[in-house]
């Protein structure tokens, strides 16, 4: 499967039924970009889940990354 480009990623989010996947795919990006072990909590609903109110997302990490802060964060999300 060839790398994705950031055309295609933008097209991917340009179809609103991709809409509900986005705190997935957040989800996985963190889990790939941080070691299991920094991550106390991470929690993106997605499916239906995207409908609850509040924050799209939470993460709490003991160390942060260049995509992760240390700590307690709130996520929103969007596709526009």
């Amino acid at each position: 499967m060839p790398r994705p480009e950031a055309k295609d990623i933008s097209a991917w989010g340009d179809r609103s039924a991709n809409w509900p996947l986005l705190p997935e795919l957040v989800r996985r990006l963190v889990h790939a970009t941080t070691h299991p072990n920094d991550l106390v909590e991470v929690d993106f609903p997605a499916g239906d889940g995207v409908q609850r109110t509040g924050p799209d997302g939470r993460i709490r990490a003991l160390v942060g990354t260049a995509d992760v802060p240390e700590g307690a964060s709130l996520w929103e999300l969007g596709c526009n």
